[in-house]
Order: structure tokens, then C-alpha cells, then sequence
């Protein structure tokens, strides 16, 4: 019964390591899946980083293309000011030039 008794003890710290590497399988199983999970995460991470930097610089590209536009327009207005100035200054030429014409 002595030996009996030391096989029963045996079995069942067998059956319970048994337990505990379909628990440790478990557990690294488990382990694996959410590694798998966080490069999941990770990569979607890297990849909505990288979309957020190419709109940053699609939004810096527009900011750059609406002040060029800007200067543009300022540069044409000015332009036409001067264009302005420069046909007065023609009639104001044109009309010396005819009184010393009329004088001479």
C-alpha cells in the first residue's frame, strides 16, 4: 500500500504538471497572439504616421501655393498701378511736348 500509495502521489503530480504545460501552452499561445496583435497595431501605427506626414506636407505645399498666389496677385495689382502711372505720364509728356510745339 506504501508503494501504492507513492504511485497515486506520482499520478497526480503528473496529471498536475500535465495541467500546468496545457496552462503554460495556454499562456504562450496567448503571448504570441497579442505580439502579433501589437505589430498589427504597430504597423497600422507607422502607417497612419506616415499618412499624417504626407498630408502635413500636401497642407504646407497648399499653404506655400495659396501665398505664391497671394504674391502674385499683389505683385499684378501693383503692375497695373504702375502701368497706370506710366500712361499719365505719357499724356502729361505728350501735352508738354505740344505747348513747346505750340511756342515754338
Amino acid at each position: 500500500t506504501k508503494a501504492a500509495s507513492r504511485l497515486a502521489a506520482l499520478e497526480r503530480v503528473q496529471r498536475q504538471c500535465d495541467e500546468m504545460k496545457i496552462e503554460v501552452d495556454k499562456a504562450q499561445l496567448e503571448a504570441s497572439q497579442a505580439l502579433q496583435e501589437a505589430e498589427r497595431l504597430r504597423a497600422e501605427a507607422k502607417e497612419a504616421a506616415e499618412e499624417g506626414l504626407r498630408m502635413e506636407g500636401a497642407r504646407k505645399d497648399a499653404e506655400a501655393e495659396h501665398e505664391q498666389r497671394q504674391e502674385l496677385e499683389k505683385a499684378n495689382r501693383s503692375s497695373q498701378l504702375l502701368q497706370q502711372k506710366l500712361v499719365a505720364l505719357r499724356e502729361r509728356l505728350q501735352a508738354a511736348e505740344g505747348i513747346l510745339d505750340a511756342r515754338r
